[in-house]
């Protein structure tokens, strides 16, 4: 009874050895295809290559890099922010929201919402207004 309990034990791990070894894994991320690198704004260093980057990142990928360059303060992290405001993903625009007013920069969150009428800008300012997040 012992010897047919271990018998199957090691059958039953070399299947799982076998099934692991062999078992289709994940294709590596790959990211879009090289585009012209003409700058976005003024020669911050965001590029049209930078934003086609970040915007083929998963969603949770492009809120935590926001949150992240949030806090490096310059030119490049507040153009990666502006350019985040128009994320089809509501929760990527509230992120790069938040990181512009927490770098004291709301009035680029106004004025955004305010240059973009529409369904996008109404729900970033409810959202805003509902997280208590003030722009000024």
């Amino acid at each position: 009874m012992i010897l047919t309990a271990l018998v199957l034990v090691a059958i039953l791990g070399i299947v799982l050895i076998v099934v692991a070894r062999f078992a289709r894994r994940p294709a590596p991320l790959t990211l879009p295809v090289r585009i012209d690198a003409t700058p976005v704004g003024d020669g911050s260093g965001f590029d049209r290559e930078s934003a086609v980057e970040f915007d083929g990142m998963p969603e949770d990928a492009r809120c935590e890099m926001l949150f992240s360059v949030a806090l490096l303060d310059n030119e490049r992290s507040r153009k990666l922010l502006e350019h985040a405001l128009s994320d089809k993903s509501r929760t990527v625009a509230l992120a790069a929201a938040r990181g512009l007013i927490s770098a004291g920069r709301g009035i680029d969150v106004t004025a955004y919402i305010e240059q973009h009428p529409g369904t996008h800008s109404d729900e970033l300012a409810s959202a805003l207004q509902l997280f208590d997040i003030d722009r000024d």
